[in-house]
């Protein structure tokens, strides 16, 4: 499979077979170059296990393995997958060679040649690191903005969590809390997003079901480690490279939302574990019992994957902004994907342009739940507009903006609000205020926004200046 996907991509970078995504020509059979680098990366120690200690056939199937995830690994720009690839690969040569007992042997004969050696190479990889660092510095900015509100939500709910699948919703609460706390530096604020997931998983499990679940997951992982490290397999040096590999991934990625590297993960795991001994009818017993509830789980799935391919024909309408047609079948499919947060915006968006404003609040509050997506937070304000409750639009609005602030999109309508329920100076100063910001994304959007905003300036400046003309209004 690692051979497949290191050709897949290869293909992909010559331009004989097309990208999985329209932003990036590398991704292998993933829709995203992240996952597809820790795919290869989690492949990578096993096929140097086999090319430094197999059978001759089995050698130079492993090295040609090797040799294809090598071209194709660097092309990703996947930073994690790198570190990954020198954690896992630097285990089974540490293994192979038995480095500690090497280096041990010499630090005993040379101890100030191997302490200025061990010097240099601590310079040599912390400026590696840092290079890494600026090769993409706001992408790793934001991550550790993400890990740094994200530990606000770990100090709020340190034992059980904010509860599995629900990290986005939680952690755009957070955010919207982190930045209306205080002035918050710009490069913070323009490095801000609406992330799904927190490019973390242990930050991830630790923030949906707490320090308990984060123990138990680790007690999983030492356990693998150390039925491996007693195992007289051969084949268990590699599994614990590509395990480690893995991880190091996992620090930096969201691969327990990847379904193949989900079970990657879980392949390595097993294979960590040595065989035990035991009765075949035992076991064929035991794997019975255990396939019968996935058979009806998967085969219960049936009116769901129904309802998957009825919302994915209705979205055409919903595109083309037929709304009265759409949102009736929407109701009818809500029971069954009320737990998507794409599908919940859509149906309240259904609802708000039909007329029916309360109800749309209700279900953009669910979706509010699972989606840290500032825009469910702008259509809610303008629900509320719509119904004269300008208090709480002014507080979706502004919740809007506090969630991700490099976004002009809430100040615009909330300085339109101001304007329509009479808050004139408060319309001032907001559209000022967007007038400030400097866009993560510039836009003829957002440059279109800007110019509404100094026309509301202008023309209000211009009745202050003309009262009777403003009282002839």
């Amino acid at each position: 499979s690692g051979a497949i996907e290191a050709i897949w991509g290869l293909a992909q970078l010559y331009g004989f077979t097309p990208s999985q995504h329209s932003r990036f020509e590398l991704t292998g059979s993933f829709f995203n170059p992240g996952p597809y680098s820790g795919f290869l990366v989690a492949i990578l120690p096993i096929a140097l296990h086999y090319t430094l200690t197999g059978h001759r056939i089995a050698r130079i199937l492993s090295g040609v393995v090797l040799v294809l995830l090598l071209l194709v690994l660097p092309a990703t720009l996947s930073r994690g997958a790198w570190l990954a690839a020198l954690t896992g690969c630097g285990i089974v040569l540490s293994n192979y060679f038995h480095l500690y007992n090497r280096l041990k042997a010499l630090f005993q004969k040379h101890k100030l040649t191997i302490s200025i050696t061990t010097i240099c190479i601590f310079f040599l990889v912390t400026g590696t690191l840092i290079g890494i660092y600026h090769l993409k510095k706001e992408s790793a900015d934001g991550r550790w903005l993400i890990w740094k509100v994200s530990s606000t939500l770990v100090t709020s709910h340190p034992i059980t969590g904010v509860g599995f699948g629900h990290f986005a919703g939680a952690y755009g609460e957070a955010q919207a809390a982190y930045f209306a706390a205080e002035k918050r530096p710009a490069g913070e604020e323009l490095v801000a997003d609406a992330p799904e997931t927190a490019f973390n998983e242990f930050v991830q499990i630790t923030t949906e079901i707490g320090i308990i679940g984060l123990l138990l997951f680790l007690t999983i992982i030492i356990g693998a480690f150390k039925a491996a490290r007693h195992s007289n397999s051969k084949a268990a040096t590699g599994m614990v490279g590509s395990l480690a590999a893995f991880l190091v991934f996992a620090c930096f990625s969201y691969p327990f939302n990847v379904l193949p590297l989900l079970v990657l993960f879980t392949l390595l795991l097993a294979q960590c574990t040595p065989m035990q001994p035991g009765s075949r009818w035992l076991s064929g017993i035991f794997y019975t019992f255990l396939f019968l509830p996935v058979y009806f789980l998967a085969t219960g799935q049936q009116e769901r994957e129904q309802a998957y391919k009825r919302w994915k024909s209705e979205q055409i309408y919903f595109n083309m902004q037929i709304f009265e047609r759409t949102v009736d079948n929407y109701k009818k499919l809500y029971p069954l994907l009320k737990d998507q947060p794409a599908f919940l915006f859509e149906y309240g968006q259904c609802l708000s342009r039909t007329g029916q404003p309360e109800t749309s609040n209700l279900i953009l509050e669910e979706a509010s739940q699972l989606s840290a997506d500032p825009m469910i937070r702008n259509i809610m304000g303008k629900n509320y507009q719509t119904m004269k409750q300008y208090t709480q639009a002014e507080s979706a609005f502004l919740k809007a903006s506090r969630m991700v602030p490099n976004r002009l999109y809430p100040l615009y309508l909330l300085a339109q609000m101001y304007n329509e329920s009479g808050q004139i100076d408060k319309a001032i100063s907001t559209a000022r205020l967007l007038l400030e910001k400097v866009p993560k994304v510039p836009s003829s959007a957002t440059e279109e926004m800007k110019r509404d905003m100094q026309k509301l300036i202008k023309d209000h400046q211009h009745e202050h200046a003309n009262p009777t003309y403003h009282g002839q209004l």
